[in-house]
């Protein structure tokens, strides 16, 4: 079984179709938003897929720094797939 991450911002109804078919196909490790009243959050927690909230605060980091820290954060997950 595939492991997944699943980058979200929003509603999630996107992330609600990958729950909806990951059957044994595969498994969502962590859902990582950068919203903290993102609904797809909601969506996750209610399917017991972890959250980890990573804000960008463009007054305190650049981009390049930011995506440096993802990078650095999801190093530590168990994933085959980034979504």
């Amino acid at each position: 079984m595939k492991n997944i991450i699943v980058f979200v911002s929003g509603y999630g109804s996107n992330l609600q179709e990958i729950i909806d078919k990951s059957k044994n196909l595969y498994k969502i490790s962590v859902v990582i938003s950068n919203k903290k009243n993102a609904y797809a959050i909601k969506r996750a927690e209610k399917a017991n897929i972890p959250v980890i909230y990573s804000p960008f605060v463009r007054s305190k980091m650049s981009r390049e720094d930011y995506d440096n820290a993802l990078a650095n954060l999801v190093c530590n997950i168990n994933y085959d797939l980034i979504v």
